[in-house]
């Protein structure tokens, strides 16, 4: 079927045709593009983007910019741009250490001479506060306490490390974070201790106190442990004082000596309860079987009677053994 000519260039115009939609749609569009290839355009005009080959050429510009001395042309000066290249990161350096090798000790040494040596600020702040807070550094391996300081520049800040010996005052001054001069005080003259020795049994108080780590409190301790027990039977027993550290035993115990002599016995067949429950050996239980074992079977013949008590224990009777007796009974 043939259609008439107008009809035909009807359709042709309909089809090149846009609705309002699509016209909006197309516009749109082209505006995108063209803040794109705007956005595209500024980019590569950006210093922040140029390669490395052009801050190569503006720095050969700089160095050519000098002043020629036998030219009549001024120097010019040309904008420096900055580059993409990212600076490695700031290894530590201990230079200043092998110079003066003595002159580092943490326990006096102020911010600023910390950080001059190549440590952190934040390494130095925290070896400060470590000496606010009543810490010392005894020997150079302390210095691995320190939050932020890692390991490699511990080990290469210990062979640079001389502790001082300063006084309380000079400690307590170069605790701070300023660069104040720190009056130290030269080293104590070293006094060899006098020899001391110190009976376990007849000491009395003011002469355990010439002992080192032990106080009057101490002292008191000892002599009431010694006095419950009814003397000391051995070296050893002393250690077991209450509220005695073990480490001042180790010291004092080469100044202990330890003879035989009266030890204050409780007799088996006339000790009350209470008299038995008050040694440190034997407590309220054992004090009770005792008494109750004695009741039933008439009076100890010997301090070996008490294993015939089945509960006993060969331990603690060896250990109780010195402190008991089995004399007569009283009427």
């Amino acid at each position: 079927m043939n259609r008439p000519k107008n009809q035909k260039d009807n359709l042709a115009l309909n089809y090149f045709r846009f609705s309002r939609s699509q016209r909006r749609a197309m516009i749109i569009m082209l505006l995108s593009a063209g803040c794109f290839l705007v956005f595209l355009q500024w980019k590569q005009k950006s210093p922040d983007y140029l390669s490395e080959d052009v801050f190569a050429a503006a720095a050969t510009l700089d160095a050519l910019s000098v002043k020629d001395s036998g030219s009549g042309y001024s120097s010019v000066n040309y904008t420096k741009y900055p580059t993409n290249r990212r600076k490695g990161s700031k290894q530590f350096q201990p230079a200043a250490l092998s110079l003066n090798p003595s002159s580092f000790d943490p326990n006096t040494a102020g911010f600023d001479e910390l950080t001059a040596l190549g440590i952190s600020e934040k390494a130095a702040r925290n070896i400060i506060q470590y000496r606010q807070k009543g810490g010392r550094f005894k020997k150079p391996e302390d210095l691995g306490k320190i939050y932020a300081l890692k390991a490699n520049e511990v080990d290469q800040l210990i062979p640079f490390v001389k502790i001082e010996i300063v006084s309380e005052i000079a400690a307590d001054a170069a605790v701070g974070m300023s660069n104040s001069v720190v009056v130290s005080a030269s080293a104590p003259v070293k006094v060899k201790p006098i020899p001391i020795t110190v009976n376990v049994n007849r000491a009395d108080s003011m002469t355990w106190q010439l002992l080192p780590g032990i106080g009057a409190k101490r002292a008191s301790a000892i002599l009431k442990f010694r006095e419950k027990l009814g003397g000391f039977v051995s070296i050893e027993q002393v250690a077991e004082t209450f509220g005695l550290p073990d480490s001042v035993f180790r010291k004092i115990k080469s100044n202990l000596e330890w003879e035989p002599g009266q030890i204050e016995q409780l007799s088996l067949n006339n000790a009350s309860e209470a008299e038995l429950k008050a040694h440190p050996y034997i407590g309220w239980q054992w004090a009770k079987i005792i008494v109750a074992y004695r009741n039933q079977h008439g009076p100890y013949q010997s301090v070996d009677d008490l294993m015939k008590i089945h509960i006993m224990k060969r331990d603690w009777l060896e250990q109780v053994r010195p402190y008991l007796k089995a004399d007569s009974a009283l009427p």
